[in-house]
């Protein structure tokens, strides 16, 4: 009995040395597995070859695996690793990494000049491709020159993306005999083929291609001054209408934006607002005739405009002048007012330098101030192309900020504006951007007309209350006796939307 106790103590004694010397090999073999171990450091962001110094020194074996576009990643800077930042591997283990080639967004460059096999040339050096060629008769290049080009030079755009071009074809000295091709060949662009034939008594039309030729359009000549617009007011609109709606920065020849946008308005009564840049890309006679009345034209008896800096590149915003006729007001002034409603509309003109200025005592400030003592209304709105205030692209115009002392003087309600390419709306606000909910103007920047899109690529500024900038749209505004209701409104296929309500002052 006693010898059986001696053997199972002996047992158990031997099982558990057996044990301790198990684990203790266990922790021996783990701390040495440990000891060549490391935590891989995080690379991203860093120079491919500092990183891959660092993690050989770190017994790694780093592989580039591949390159890719990156638009927050510099070029030759590492943009992805794996294994990832702060994990522990063996020594010796691979990590796979992945180089930035730099943005995939490229500065475009100008065309403006150009004959279209540099044009060609140009464009495959910087990875775009060539769009859409509209061939038009032009003074303001020689023939085979690049007039305009969309997207515009300077802007960030992606490689591969294809670039529209307006190349001229000289200007046209003799009437071509009439001749209109029975059939068009379909375009990619859906309204393009309408905008074509709508220009009045358009002789020749010809597609090859991805190119459109408008060999002649008969309209009236700049230097006919029996033909000129007159300086009559446009005549007030009062009575029961009460609904005013629109956009800016509108119609092109190279987008469908604006058809879609005109749609909406098919549906819509009321007077139509524009807030500028009517036709792209300089406001030519033709560009008026074949891009902006195919669309937003069927609404020209109801529409009453403002002119944008794109208007402009025709010498004296003649097309825009002549096309609108009374309705744009005197052409050497360019702003106007009437009455909707109980509302007291004001037009004005922020292409200051081709007006005599904006600033305080500049003719067209008189000339506002004077308006608005004529107009004593509960109620007033106002609407030109340039913003005072925007988080967009081009930002705000602090040039402006007379028209608006002027108007906060006064008790107006509501500013309209255009130029970026976005929706933004402010809440109340003083001319120099102060909240103001009792006294300030509300202002919306409305440049979804439908041309194309700006990105808000700066900081959201100071009273910002709603963006968005992947909407084409309408802003429609409702006016009552003492207050207002607005929506906008996306085309066909969109989802953002905006609306909301305000009392006026």
């Amino acid at each position: 009995m006693r010898l059986f106790r001696l053997l199972r103590k002996g047992l158990a004694a031997a099982l558990i040395l057996t044990t301790v010397a198990l684990v203790t090999g266990v922790i021996t073999m783990w701390l040495a597995a440990e000891k060549d171990k490391v935590q891989l450091p995080r690379v991203i962001g860093m120079d491919s070859t500092a990183a891959l110094e660092l993690l050989r020194k770190q017994g790694l074996q780093p592989k580039v695996s591949g390159r890719e576009y990156s638009e927050t990643i510099q070029q030759d800077a590492i943009i992805f690793q794996r294994p990832a930042s702060g994990s522990w591997v063996q020594k010796n283990s691979k990590v796979r990494l992945v180089v930035s080639q730099g943005s995939d967004a490229v500065v475009l460059p100008n065309l403006t000049g150009l004959p279209l096999p540099e044009v060609q040339q140009l464009l495959q050096r910087y990875g775009f491709t060539l769009g859409r060629v509209v061939r038009v008769h032009s003074s303001e290049r020689p023939n085979g020159e690049v007039i305009a080009q969309d997207p515009e030079a300077g802007a960030l755009v992606r490689r591969g993306s294809p670039v529209a071009i307006l190349l001229s074809l000289g200007s046209l000295e003799e009437p071509a005999p009439v001749l209109m091709p029975p059939t068009l060949s379909s375009l990619k662009s859906p309204g393009f083929t309408n905008r074509i034939r709508a220009i009045v008594k358009t002789e020749v039309i010809a597609r090859k291609g991805r190119e459109t030729l408008i060999t002649r359009a008969s309209y009236r000549d700049p230097t006919d001054k029996s033909g000129a617009p007159t300086e009559k007011r446009p005549v007030a609109l009062r009575g029961a209408a009460s609904v005013l709606v629109g956009a800016g920065d509108i119609a092109s020849c190279v987008s469908d934006g604006d058809d879609a946008t005109a749609n909406l308005l098919d549906a819509i009564d009321g007077v139509v607002f524009t807030l500028g840049d009517n036709a792209y890309v300089a406001g030519t006679p033709v560009e008026f005739a074949a891009c902006y009345d195919p669309s937003w034209g069927r609404h020209k008896s109801r529409t009453r405009p403002a002119p944008g800096n794109h208007d402009y590149h025709t010498r004296g915003a003649f097309g825009y002048f002549d096309y609108f006729g009374d309705a744009a007001g005197d052409p050497d002034k360019g702003y106007y007012s009437y009455d909707l409603g109980s509302w007291h509309i004001i037009v004005l003109n922020s292409n200051c330098a081709k007006i005599g200025g904006c600033g305080p005592g500049s003719p067209q400030e008189q000339w506002l101030r004077a308006d608005l003592v004529a107009h004593p209304a509960t109620c007033t709105l106002a609407y030109w192309h340039h913003p005072r205030f925007s988080s967009g692209r081009h930002g705000g115009d602090a040039a402006l900020e007379a028209f608006w002392q002027a108007l906060y003087e006064h008790d107006a309600d509501v500013v309209l504006a255009g130029h970026d390419h976005v929706y933004e709306r402010f809440a109340p606000q003083t001319p120099d951007g102060k909240p103001d909910p009792i006294h300030g103007i509300r202002q919306f920047v409305v440049g979804t007309g439908g041309d194309r899109h700006h990105t808000f690529a700066g900081p959201v500024i100071a009273n910002s209350e709603v963006r968005n900038g992947e909407t084409f749209g309408v802003l429609k505004l409702t006016l009552q006796p003492a207050s207002y209701e607005w929506q906008f409104i996306p085309v066909a296929g969109q989802k953002f939307t905006d609306s909301g309500t305000g009392r006026c002052h």
